[in-house]
């Protein structure tokens, strides 16, 4: 058997059975834009720069002891206990200095006091120097970038935040009808003269930045649309793949935690050994993979 978010099911000797999730509905697609008219955006340069901030994002190294630090805010009216297929930043590039490097997303920390208000940057805090100084929480994302595109303009994507999204609404503050979360990109590993920018500027306008979420509602699961070897199958070969197909996109990091258990051999005999094996997952076709060794 395969335990399968925490559901057992005793296949019959010789069979190894996937269990298919109950049916659940379709994800939701939610799109939220960082709001021109408020301090939904912002970037904060150090050293050299002697501390300022701007009304634009960048992140990077602009020049040697100078470092840009950008900061996203987004609006995410999504109902509290769903849970978070993907998540990702959709961003217009307005700015290319240098090659390519691996800059870092990390989620804000924000105050449960000052999650809810309409303003995070300096509306809220002293200086830019104390917009620099909120904590950040939960794994940071490696986000890579290259020689950005500026004209014609071109929209970018960052890799998925799905568990930062998931983390901030099971906050015990977190509010479906306001709550604002942060996101912090920070230059990583950014050499001397090297930064990028776009074109999502507070008050002065621009493209806005984008949050681009898929999430099941509370109570609902993804389904498994079809296995192999079917259920019931014999003559299965002992080191073929197990596959399963899904309804909607999966966190690879949680689904490919497969335990696989031989709970029959072939002369009848009942046992429970872990079967190791390698577990993959395919986002593109929605596919789970199991090798037994």
């Amino acid at each position: 058997t395969i335990d399968f978010l925490g559901r057992l099911r005793r296949a019959a000797p010789t069979l190894l059975l996937l269990l298919a999730a109950p049916a659940g509905a379709a994800a939701e697609t939610l799109t939220v834009s960082a709001g021109a008219g408020l301090d939904d955006t912002y970037a904060y340069s150090a050293s050299s720069f002697n501390g300022n901030a701007y009304d634009d994002v960048r992140f990077g190294q602009p020049a040697a002891g100078s470092v840009y630090t950008g900061y996203l805010r987004f609006q995410v009216p999504i109902p509290a206990g769903s849970v978070i297929t993907s998540a990702k930043l959709r961003l217009r590039a307005a700015w290319n200095l240098g090659g390519s490097f691996t800059a870092i997303i990390r989620l804000l920390d924000l105050p449960a006091n000052q999650a809810d208000q309409l303003e995070f940057s300096q509306a809220n805090y002293a200086d830019a120097a104390a917009l620099n100084a909120i904590a950040s929480t939960g794994a940071a994302v490696n986000f890579a970038v290259g020689a950005w595109t500026t004209a014609p303009p071109t929209d970018y994507d960052s890799p998925d935040l799905g568990p930062l999204v998931q983390q901030f609404i099971r906050r015990a503050a977190y509010n479906p009808q306001g709550s604002y979360i942060g996101f912090r990109l920070d230059p990583g590993d950014a050499p001397n003269g090297s930064y990028k920018g776009f074109d999502s500027r507070n008050k002065s306008g621009g493209t806005p930045a984008q949050l681009v979420i898929t999430y099941l509602l509370p109570g609902q699961l993804p389904t498994v649309t079809s296995i192999a070897p079917p259920d019931g199958a014999v003559g299965v070969s002992r080191d073929g793949a197990i596959t399963a197909v899904f309804s909607d996109p999966m966190l690879a990091s949680v689904v490919q935690q497969v335990t696989v258990t031989q709970v029959g051999t072939a002369e009848g005999a009942v046992v429970s050994v872990a079967v190791t094996g390698a577990a993959s997952y395919d986002a593109a076709s929605r596919l789970l993979k199991f090798v037994p060794a």
